[in-house]
């Protein structure tokens, strides 16, 4: 039994270990006096005879004990017993940030933001009151309570502006390096409030993007790297942020604290801004001062509108607001913030028999709704195909981007009537001749906000294939792409809502994803019921046209799906690269339309390719790299200058020898790297799929860029060399690659990965 678990109090149960830290472990118990639960702090063992350790934790407990506020884990008693130091604080039946962001991977902008402006006023009112800091300011310790309740625990780490023992070269630290201020990681002895802002600016980071910051390295390393190194534009790693977010994020994460937020109150009054769509205040901090990035998405200069929104709402905020921060203590989450919260210790379970009971009930309601659900679908099946669909339809903007336009929907009135035949199949009657309604010119829509044409695009693309399918009644499968691109689009009109200019009705766009994702399902229970064949029916079937050849379409080898894949780091990395940029599909019909590169296109005969290319390849070889098609693809090398360094192409081919991809590789490329240095990480193995090939020494770093050009998915690799002395110690680039795969052999791979 570990020392810490023979611990008791007199006047206190001990209940169970709720978890331990770097200087105390803590439990909850109950307090027998009053009958209620709490958290119990104690020293660990290993430290009791530290003088300075015993000192700073009665410190931590008598200016805890002295804070009376709701944002804070309140302490109600200190002291020590059988050689151990301890204080009994307030328990708080929630989970903590850490865990919420461990099921979520990251919060809505919304929702992060309430959580930040709770954090805020609770150690504004501290460094008001007591002027203490809290030097560990991480998701760990914010707790959320069952209503929501945002509470910052565990002020074990806090001075009063105070030495920390905090140093590059020592094993004693006494904060949580990747989030924190660069000040701390010098041990500079004078900290005040804005090394506390650092370290809620890296939080909330973590919470916008779900990426912790400086991850996976010595923790030595992290805080070399507070110091001198950088994130990733956010904006880059979330698309649906929005540029409000990302300077806020930018001041908070100022390396140089003179540059930074000067005090709780000038934070208090961005994040609010930013929560109601406007900008951060300026000055803004130059390029390269902050941890943050600066990516292209970051526009410095506002437009006209956001100039006036951004007026708008700070005149707002100073008439308005300002009064009510004094007396705003509280911050509460929404309910869908929250989802999974801890069972407080010692409350009674559920009787087994009410909760057999509560079941039974349960499902016999399901069972009534369910009859219900489908009575309704077959009835709805006859009307189908005349009720009007609803569109997104595209302007004339830039390539690829995506307007959106109101259609007129027919009146009720005109509607053909419904007829229910449960026992003949539903036929649909041509409609009688209705006079030409007078044209009306479509509204079109110009907003080019970036996220909002990415929602358009989305909805689309899921249109044209739920119309497709409507077409054929085949392949019911590809009505699950539909599903995901709506909800792509959702997630895209959710987060540009709050800045939508007027005329563009958010709300609606994204009822119609909705109403998209509704017929969907509802296509799929009819296909299950109503496509089976009749055994009633004695007429013999009509004639078929005669179908295309078998080698026309993909052709692949009759064991390219058996077996088990075995575990791999190249499979990791093919998946993690796909997996954002596809659907697992099995498809294998033709499909020339699709431009693989220039005019080489997919399922073209290799005979033909070379034709148009003008080279010679060389012999036939296999793809063996875990996750494609097993024993079916092959690739034919060709060399030459194909521009940007490359100096050879695969040519990627089925079993029949017709073009399924085509990969591009530098083997010698220029000495100017091809990405930005954030876009190279230690945790990638392979850089080139189709040869297989990795990296040559453990401290050489992969980058990977994937990004779809139409019906294809680029993956954009390279691989560079380690000097300590290079820019952000990366190296030469020592092999580059562009590989060029249809969308359909993407969702054919991830097929292949993910149903193993």
């Amino acid at each position: 039994m570990a020392l810490e678990e023979k611990f008791s109090l007199p006047g206190y149960e001990i209940l169970e270990k709720a978890g331990k830290g770097g200087m105390a472990v803590v439990w909850t118990a109950r307090q027998l006096s009053l009958d209620r639960i709490v958290a119990i702090k104690v020293l660990n063992r290993n430290l009791v005879r530290d003088g300075e350790a015993q000192e700073r934790f009665h410190f931590e407990a008598q200016a805890a004990a002295r804070l009376r506020h709701p944002g804070i884990v309140q302490v109600y008693d200190a002291g020590e017993h059988g050689g151990q130091a301890y204080y009994v604080m307030e328990y708080v039946p929630g989970v903590t940030l850490a865990e919420l962001l461990e099921q979520k991977k990251r919060l809505a902008e919304k929702h992060a933001l309430a959580m930040t402006e709770g954090v805020i006023l609770a150690l504004k009112y501290a460094w008001d009151k007591e002027k203490l800091i809290h030097c560990d300011v991480k998701p760990g310790n914010i707790m959320i309570e069952r209503d929501g309740t945002v509470k910052v625990a565990d002020l074990g780490l806090a001075r009063i502006a105070s030495p920390l023992v905090f140093n590059i070269e020592s094993d004693d630290v006494l904060g949580t390096p990747n989030y924190t201020s660069p000040e701390q990681a010098r041990n500079e002895k004078d900290l005040d409030c804005r090394t506390d802002i650092y370290s809620l600016g890296a939080t909330l980071y973590h919470t916008l993007t779900g990426h912790i910051p400086f991850i996976e390295i010595p923790w030595q390393d992290i805080l070399k790297k507070q110091l001198y190194s950088y994130l990733p534009e956010p904006l880059e790693l979330n698309p649906t942020l929005s540029q409000e977010a990302g300077w806020l994020l930018e001041k908070m994460l100022v390396k140089d604290r003179t540059l930074r937020y000067r005090n709780w109150d000038e934070v208090l009054e961005d994040v609010e801004m930013v929560a109601r769509g406007g900008m951060p205040a300026r000055p803004f901090p130059d390029a390269g001062k902050s941890t943050v990035l600066r990516g292209d998405r970051r526009n410095l200069e506002l437009t006209p509108k956001q100039k006036a929104n951004t007026q708008h709402i700070a005149i707002q905020l100073k008439e308005e607001q300002k009064p009510e921060v004094k007396q705003k203590q509280k911050i509460v989450l929404p309910k869908d913030a929250v989802e999974q919260l801890r069972v407080q210790p010692g409350k009674r379970k559920k009787s087994p028999v009410k909760a057999l009971l509560l079941n039974i009930i349960s499902l016999a309601v399901l069972l009534g709704g369910g009859y219900g659900v489908m009575t309704y679908i077959l009835q709805r099946q006859q009307a189908e195909d005349a009720q009007p669909t609803t569109t997104i339809t595209r302007a004339d903007l830039p390539p690829g981007a995506s307007v959106i336009t109101k259609q007129p929907t027919p009146e009720p009135a005109r509607a053909p009537a419904r007829q229910h035949s449960p026992a003949r199949e539903p036929t649909v009657q041509a409609p009688k001749p209705q006079p030409p309604a007078p044209t009306q010119e479509k509204p079109v829509i110009t907003w080019k906000d970036p996220r909002f044409l990415a929602g358009a695009k989305a909805f689309n693309e899921a249109l044209a294939t739920y119309q497709e399918y409507q077409q054929t009644k085949e392949n019911p499968a590809i009505l699950r792409s539909v599903e995901q691109k709506c909800r792509t689009a959702i997630e895209a009109f959710e987060s540009c809502k709050r800045r939508a200019p007027e005329g563009v009705d958010i709300d609606d766009y994204i009822n119609r994803c909705y109403h998209l994702i509704s017929d969907c399902r509802q296509s799929m229970l009819i296909n299950t019921d109503t496509r089976k064949p009749s055994s009633r029916s004695s007429r013999s079937p009509k004639a078929q046209p005669p179908q295309e050849p078998e080698y026309r379409n993909l052709k692949l080898s009759p064991t390219w799906n058996m077996g088990a894949l075995p575990k791999s780091k190249a499979l990791d990395d093919l998946h993690e690269v796909l997996k954002n940029n596809g659907i697992p599909e099995r498809s294998l019909e033709a499909a020339p339309s699709i431009h693989i590169r220039g005019d080489i296109t997919y399922l073209m005969p290799l005979k033909k390719a070379l034709e148009l290319i003008g080279g010679r390849a060389s012999s036939r070889r296999l793809v063996d790299c875990p996750g494609f098609p097993d024993k079916s693809f092959f690739y034919y090398t060709l060399n030459g200058d194909f521009g940007n360094g490359f100096n050879r192409m695969l040519l990627i081919t089925d079993s029949s020898d017709r073009i399924v991809g085509v990969q591009l590789c530098g083997d010698a490329p220029d000495d100017k790297l091809w990405f930005d240095h954030y876009l190279y990480q230690d945790n990638w193995s392979i850089y080139n799929f189709i040869e297989k090939k990795g990296k040559g020494h453990a401290k050489w770093r992969i980058g990977h860029r994937v990004q779809k050009e139409g019906q294809i998915v680029v993956i954009d690799s390279e691989l560079v060399t380690h000097d300590p002395q290079g820019y952000f110690e990366l190296g030469q680039s020592k092999g580059r690659t562009s590989l060029r795969l249809p969308d359909r052999i993407v969702n054919l791979i991830l097929y292949r990965i993910e149903q193993k």
